[in-house]
């Protein structure tokens, strides 16, 4: 029984992990600097805050890292069979499922985040819980953290008329990390089989302070400009970011369309390759107000999105990749999220 609960517990630690990220958001490659959806403010562009009268939004995300190898492994039939299998039968099947990742990478992830605005002011707390991966020339392991990030934002819109307009926003974090030290595969197996090692377990904290800013400014023809400073932090190894987007978007009579490109951390480019990791855009397709379709380019790596809109439930869904190599271009994985919220 203490072995189900065990895998059960793993399972849903593993499966609850990420930023406070939208899935709209990553199936249309991050692109979404100037958008004018208040729940971005607090993980893209704090200016966004200013453009909703109210919003309220309580998002759910589950993705599934390396989903196409795990899927090919039958992890999923693993995972829930673990518990039944003898010391040996499940350590192979352990390390059947281990060692389709390479470098440092997390297994599952969930964010639970609630975030609210009112006229121009908005508050998010976001929960993000992980297991993480690392899969070395010599060994594999596996971590854990707990990640609580409460996040506040300011902003103010002034419109000019004729189409003009500009939005200023702020918005410092806090976030507070729980974490485990590197936990070997065997170690893992041991636990599974109930064997008392919780000496070898270490569990450190780090709380950490930040503050990003930001810009959105409107034009004629359904332009916009968008630039955010991330990261500003007393912290000396923390890198400042510093983010620009150009996007255009019209309303037609049953469809929309909403295009961004942009690049990310541009202080900090600093040749071919940099660029290329810099690089995003986004596109999407409203047809209606209940279904939007996207695709978009981020760090040179395609992704996919689908959201649907009934009543006062989101239904998103994405398709990404994202590079895990110590060299650009070696190790791309892909990630399949799904994410429901409540959002008005």
């Amino acid at each position: 029984m203490k072995r189900i609960f065990l895998m059960l517990a793993i399972l849903f630690s593993a499966m609850s992990f990420t930023s406070a990220s939208s899935i709209k958001a990553l199936g249309r490659g991050g692109a979404v600097l100037t958008s004018q959806d208040a729940s971005y403010a607090f993980s893209y562009n704090p200016a966004s805050v200013g453009y909703d009268e109210y919003s309220f939004d309580f998002p759910i995300s589950v993705g599934l890292n390396n989903a196409s190898s795990l899927f090919s492994n039958n992890f999923i039939r693993n995972i829930f069979t673990l518990s039944s299998l003898s010391k040996e039968d499940m350590a192979n099947s352990i390390l059947s499922i281990l060692r389709d990742f390479y470098s440092r990478m997390p297994l599952l992830q969930i964010n639970e985040e609630l975030s609210f605005s009112v006229n121009g002011f908005g508050l998010s707390l976001a929960l993000d819980e992980g297991i993480i991966v690392d899969n070395g020339s010599l060994s594999t392991s596996v971590s854990g953290y707990i990640d609580t990030t409460l996040s506040s934002a300011v902003g103010l819109k002034k419109d000019f008329g004729n189409d003009y307009g500009i939005a200023l926003g702020f918005s410092p974090k806090l976030k507070y990390r729980i974490y485990t030290n590197d936990l070997s595969v065997e170690t893992l197996v041991e636990m599974m089989n109930e064997n008392n090692i919780s000496n070898v377990i270490a569990i450190s904290d780090d709380m950490m302070f930040s503050f990003d800013a930001g810009l959105i400014a409107n034009f004629p023809y359904s332009i916009s400009l968008a630039a955010a400073i991330r990261d500003i932090s007393p912290d000396p190894d923390e890198k400042i970011k510093v983010d620009a987007a150009i996007s255009w978007r019209e309303n037609f009579s049953i469809v929309s369309l909403d295009i961004e490109l942009g690049l990310r951390a541009v202080n900090l480019i600093r040749d071919e390759v940099d660029l290329y990791r810099s690089l995003n855009a986004g596109l999407s397709v409203g047809i209606t107000d209940f279904i939007t379709l996207m695709a978009g380019l981020s760090s040179g790596y395609p992704s996919f999105g689908l959201s649907l809109d009934i009543f006062f439930f989101e239904i998103n869904a994405a398709y990404y990749y994202r590079d895990f190599g110590s060299v650009y271009g070696i190790n791309a994985r892909d990630t399949l999220a799904i994410e429901i919220a409540l959002s008005f």
